[in-house]
Parts: C-alpha cells; structure tokens; sequence
C-alpha cells in the first residue's frame, strides 16, 4: 500500500505539477536572464514531467515472462496494467506498451514539447495540457474500481486476503478522491465510505459503481469512453458496463481532446529549430525566396 501510494499519490502529483509549472514558465518571460523561465524552462519542465510519470526503468512490458517483465516503478506502469481490465490496451507503443492512456500521453508529450517552444501557440498548449489533465485521471478511476470489485466478494477475494486487496483499493482510490470530490461530494463520499482502509466491511459494489456514473466522470474531464468497462473475462457478471457520456463540462481537463491534438507543421518546427541552432538570418534569407 505504501508503494502504490508514494507512486500513484504523491509522485504522480509531483509529475503533474512538472507539466503544470511548464505551461506558467511557458507564460513567464525570463526573470533575470534566469533560464529556469521561459521557452528553455518550459521544455526543461515538461522533460521533468515525463521523467517523473515513466521513470528510467520502463520498458512496456507487464506480462510475466516477456523481455522487461514489466520493470517500471513510475505511474506510469499503472495505466498499461489497468488496460488490460477496461480493454484500453489497443494501442502499440514502440516501447512494448499497449495502454491507450499511454498512447496517448506520448504524442502529446512529442507535441507539447515542439509547441512549447513556440511562444504564438498558447492555445495549442492550452488544449494539450486539458488533454494530460484528463488522462492522468483514468488508470486511478480503473484500478479504484476494479479493486473495489475484487474486495466487495468473498467468491473474488477470500476473506484472508481481503486486507491486502483492501489496502490496494483504498490506494488507488484515495489518490483519485480529491477529483471525484470536485465533481461531485457526495460521490467522493461514497467512495470514501464504501472503500476507506478503516472499515473491515466488504464494499457494495453496485454503490462503487454508480459513482463513478457519466455526470461525475465527464465533470471529470473524462468520458466513458477513456475508463471504458471491466471485462467480463476476467471478471463474469461483474456488471460494469461503459457509461454514456452525459456533457464534458470541465473547463481545465478533457480526454477527448487527445484525438484532436496535432504535431506542429514542418514550417514551424523548421523555425523553432532554425532559432534554436542560431541561424535565424540564414532563415530569414530563406523566407525572402
């Protein structure tokens, strides 16, 4: 319990404010020539985010077995676990990898660093971070719920294991609680009751589910569509269907716009990198032809 709460708690939160600190940076002049500011501070922060999600010893792989036997100790390993439950592992990362959340989070990684260091593109920006806002909420909400039914039933969980599965479900979802709660309190507060490490009592586990119903998830940020549905094949007739999307009606975080996001034109990554590399009269030169 303590790892997945130092991983999935405060290092992820610490990842997070890595990519929060890169779009104020992004906003910033530099402050006294100060390199931590603008466009070198804002990429130097998003590295710091994806340095701190994937950590240094991700490989992919989380299937006993297979090269890497799934070594990583970041959040990031979280969300390639869970897909496999939900049916989000229909993707194919090039580091082994099969999360959609994952996929997702790289291209905007790759196009958020190339935005970043163009100072015109603020709302590209903008859109990108709701994008890693939304994200960054889906393996919780999957591992809340999938371990919430597995200690809800003693035909799941015997009751000798029941503290251990417990202690894993109050992590997962004590970490995602705070967003929950800003969606909707008397959610939160379900969860809380049904699944706090406190109470030696086995969830209701139609009471879990509904609370994480359309409204609150798309107050979220999150559509049905990204948590998707715990598989019958893993678990039979665990009743969790995916949702129906209600209205997205959060300002700060959305996950259905991560299909909109696109990589910056050649044109302007030609520019950046031209600047970059000092050449800016050689570019200029260019343009008059």
């Amino acid at each position: 319990m303590v790892k997945k709460l130092i991983k999935f708690t405060l290092l992820l939160q610490y990842a997070i404010h890595e990519a929060e600190a890169a779009l104020v940076k992004f906003n910033d002049e530099k402050q006294d020539g100060d390199y931590r500011y603008g466009v070198d501070g804002s990429v130097h922060a998003w590295d710091e985010w994806w340095a701190f999600y994937v950590g240094s010893l991700e490989d992919g792989s989380v299937e006993p077995g297979e090269e890497g036997e799934g070594v990583g100790y970041g959040p990031y390993i979280l969300a390639e676990k869970r897909a496999r439950s939900f049916g989000t592992d229909n993707k194919i990362v090039s580091n082994g990898g099969k999360s959609r959340v994952n996929w997702d989070l790289i291209f905007a990684a790759y196009a958020g660093q190339r935005y970043l260091q163009m100072p015109a593109e603020g709302e590209a920006i903008m859109e990108i971070q709701k994008c890693l806002r939304g994200q960054h909420k889906v393996p919780l909400i999957q591992a809340c719920l999938e371990y919430g039914y597995k200690s809800s039933s003693s035909d799941i969980t015997p009751d000798a294991d029941l503290a251990k599965i417990k202690a894993e479900a109050w992590a997962f979802c004590a970490a995602i609680l705070p967003s929950i709660h800003e969606a909707s309190a008397t959610d939160a507060e379900t969860i809380k009751t049904e699944l706090h490490i406190n109470t030696e009592r086995r969830p209701d586990w139609s009471k879990v589910m509904g609370a994480f119903g359309a409204e609150t998830l798309n107050k979220m940020g999150v559509s049905c569509d990204a948590v998707n549905e715990l598989s019958d094949e893993d678990y039979p007739d665990n009743g969790h269907k995916k949702c129906k999307d209600s209205k997205m009606s959060n300002d700060m975080a959305d996950t259905d716009v991560c299909g909109d996001i696109k990589m910056p034109s050649s044109a302007s990554i030609a520019k950046v990198a031209a600047y970059a590399l000092g050449f800016p009269l050689l570019l200029a030169g260019a343009m008059l032809y």
